[in-house]
């Protein structure tokens, strides 16, 4: 049986497991997603100019790296999180920790999406 997808201004506390873990698998994807394509901006910029950048387009380089330190530091967080969960037990406790982690990764990704929009405008 397939998991219905949660309506975008579902509250994530009024949703089912099952939804729980949709949103959270694709807040995961997406973090992934934004994730490698910061990297490839920082990447990118470090190479053109082979040497100390302040900025990539509009946004601060180290608002691009502090991004990226915290998506990597939320992973290591939901890996240790996971790596105690029982997958035949889904248990409250187990459930609102999914809940917690989603939402932070939402919060990421919104951020991710700014960032990549600043990146991507010209230099002023």
């Amino acid at each position: 049986m397939r998991a219905q997808r949660p309506k975008k201004g579902s509250s994530i506390n009024e949703l089912t497991a099952d939804q729980v873990l949709v949103r959270w698998i694709t807040a995961v994807s997406i973090l992934r997603t934004n994730y490698n394509q910061l990297t490839e901006s920082v990447d990118k910029q470090v190479r053109l100019i082979k040497g100390v950048t302040t900025c990539v387009g509009q946004c601060p380089i180290n608002q691009l790296t502090d991004l990226l330190a915290a998506m990597e530091t939320e992973l290591e967080n939901l890996l240790l999180d996971v790596d105690q969960f029982d997958p035949l037990y889904a248990s409250k406790k187990n459930i609102k920790k999914i809940v917690a982690h989603t939402l932070i990764l939402e919060a990421l990704n919104e951020r991710a999406q700014t960032v990549l929009y600043l990146a991507a405008q010209p230099a002023s």
